[in-house]
């Protein structure tokens, strides 16, 4: 079983996180960026403007930030208040299991949150397009941008579930995303 769930936790590392959400995360952040710039140009050089074209960098950046979450996760590069972690892990056994259990609860919870966004969130884009609900310049409908930002939850839920099975385990924590 370990092996296999390690299988699992390596293809998720590499495949999943570093091939898919990050390069797609750069993708949309550059974009955004870009665009904004572009609009920067056209609006102050030429003094035109293309009236969608805030409503798209926004979205974009947006989405950006939402695979961020899922990779800064994956990577443990998100920031945590650990105080009281840190103090009690240098109290002694019984402290250190008081740390790790507050460990596995912290990922559950954060994962069960992750989990009851998507399930609250799922039904959303198909509300949305029938509905005919557009973005603020009401050229582009607001559907397929709520769709990525649901669907990049789902990464984030199970990299909480493996951090989770990790920290069950005994899974050192620098080591276990690879990094």
């Amino acid at each position: 079983m370990h092996n296999g769930g390690q299988k699992v936790i390596d293809f998720w590392d590499q495949w999943i996180i570093n091939r898919t959400v990050y390069p797609l995360a750069i993708a949309l952040l550059l974009g955004g960026t870009g665009l904004a710039i572009l609009e920067v140009i056209r609006r102050y050089v030429f003094g035109v403007s293309f009236i969608w074209q805030q409503d798209i960098v926004i979205y974009t950046l947006l989405m950006s930030i939402f695979l961020f979450f899922s990779y800064t996760q994956h990577v443990r590069a998100n920031v945590e208040v650990t105080l009281l972690l840190d103090f009690l892990s240098h109290r002694g056994r019984a402290a250190n299991s008081a740390v790790r259990v507050m460990k596995l609860v912290g990922y559950l919870i954060s994962a069960g949150y992750v989990i009851l966004l998507l399930y609250w969130g799922s039904p959303l884009p198909a509300q949305y397009r029938e509905c005919g609900i557009m973005v603020r310049s009401q050229l582009c409908p607001f559907w397929p941008f709520f769709l990525v930002f649901v669907i990049s939850l789902v990464p984030l839920a199970i990299t909480f579930l493996i951090q989770f099975y990790q920290e069950l385990k005994g899974a050192d924590s620098s080591t276990a995303a690879g990094h």
